[in-house]
């Protein structure tokens, strides 16, 4: 070291005097040769990588979002702007489903698509129960459903049944039926229970006994045997009475109850 050389130098000198001037020769001896403390680490440098850029980018995007929100909500739409939001077409709304449908004590499943009209259920039933289409009337929760109706416009779902009642058998009863002048005209009567889908339209001649109305019933939901009461306006009815004695009309309601 060359501060120790010169130490050595002053040592060999032979007087006191000289070595005392050699020594005030060398002043840094006398500093303090503690380490000095490193430098701060610039953090803010070191720790700003791709990470950080990244953050600060999204972080910006989020608030130009936030403004743009701010100022829709302040701004309202006026009568002839468009909104578009995105368009459904026919073909999105189609998806196959099974209708069920109920006649009497059967039930049918009928493959359909959500968007085909219910004049093809008509179709099927009427071929199914051998009748005239025209003769086919659909219900749903005692509502007659429009043949033109579909499936996405009524809401069915796979747990939802159609019922299915045949308004006539011969077309000459139906002609009775529509001209309803002469007392033994023939009249359509609807005879429903509490149960769900027990709703029967059965025709009659008014100076006919009600037991045929009610065997029909009966054979139709399968309560042979079973001891069922029929009521017109709470009054129970006679299996000898007729729809002349009670002035039943057409599209009367006879109550059952078991």
């Amino acid at each position: 070291m060359p501060g120790e050389a010169k130490q050595n130098v002053c040592e060999l000198l032979e007087s006191d005097e000289e070595a005392e001037q050699c020594l005030k020769a060398q002043p840094f001896r006398m500093r303090d040769k503690s380490p000095s403390p490193p430098p701060t680490p610039d953090v803010s440098q070191k720790y700003q990588g791709r990470a950080y850029f990244k953050i600060r980018e999204v972080n910006k995007k989020l608030n130009n979002l936030a403004a743009f929100q701010i100022q829709a909500r302040k701004t309202p739409l006026e009568d002839d702007d468009v909104c578009v939001l995105g368009s459904t077409t026919i073909a999105d709304l189609a998806r196959e489903i099974t209708v069920k449908v109920q006649c009497r004590t059967d039930v049918f499943r009928i493959p359909l698509l959500t968007t085909d009209p219910l004049q093809k259920v008509v179709n099927q039933m009427a071929s199914q129960l051998q009748v005239s289409p025209d003769k086919i009337l659909l219900l749903q929760r005692d509502v007659e459903l429009s043949p033109e109706e579909t499936p996405y416009s009524l809401k069915l779902t796979v747990a939802d049944i159609i019922e299915c009642i045949v308004v006539s058998d011969a077309s000459d009863q139906q002609e009775a039926v529509v001209k309803g002048t002469a007392e033994d005209d023939e009249i359509c009567l609807r005879v429903k229970g509490k149960e769900k889908n027990s709703l029967q339209i059965i025709s009659v001649r008014k100076t006919d006994p009600l037991k045929k109305l009610m065997d029909e019933y009966k054979e139709r939901m399968g309560l042979k045997g079973q001891k069922v009461t029929f009521l017109f306006d709470g009054e129970k009815l006679s299996n000898k009475s007729t729809a002349k004695d009670h002035d039943m009309e057409m599209d009367d309601v006879i109550d059952v109850w078991l």
